[in-house]
């Protein structure tokens, strides 16, 4: 239930970008396609149920996570009970989810690179922006 983006995140070389892109592209559009399968599913309920204790190590990342939960309007119990939840979300629960959060496939692309070398791979892909390095999302262009 809380908010939160969807992320991926990949790194490769800079000559290896367009086809990680297709790559990307071609998995997002079978899962909206198919969606998830059963043994896919639990793989990944395993992986998510095990890792959110995981990454509550240190007063900060506990602290995000809860912050994050109340401004999603949850109170801790209801936090608890979301990581409890992941054991039980149901198959066509989590596809309906999944292709909710693909939509249309339009997402934003940031890359750290160096422009000359992954400009060719972006062509095609919309318009994009060269920023410094550093620059915080607040400070990226919308469009």
């Amino acid at each position: 239930r809380q908010a939160s983006p969807f992320a991926i995140s990949s790194f490769t070389q800079a000559a290896n970008l367009g086809a990680m892109l297709e790559l990307i592209d071609r998995v997002l559009a079978e899962i909206r396609e198919r969606g998830f399968t059963a043994d896919e599913l639990a793989l990944a309920r395993s992986h998510n149920h095990g890792r959110l204790p995981l990454r509550l190590t240190n007063p900060r990342t506990i602290l995000d996570f809860a912050a994050n939960g109340l401004r999603s309007g949850l109170a801790p119990e209801q936090l608890e009970a979301d990581w409890r939840s992941i054991l039980e979300a149901p198959l066509e629960a989590v596809n309906a989810a999944a292709r909710r959060l693909i939509g249309d496939g339009c997402f934003r692309l940031a890359l750290v690179a160096p422009a000359k070398a992954v400009r060719g791979a972006l062509v095609g892909r919309g318009q994009s922006a060269i920023m410094p390095f550093g620059t915080t999302p607040d400070r990226w262009p919308i469009s």
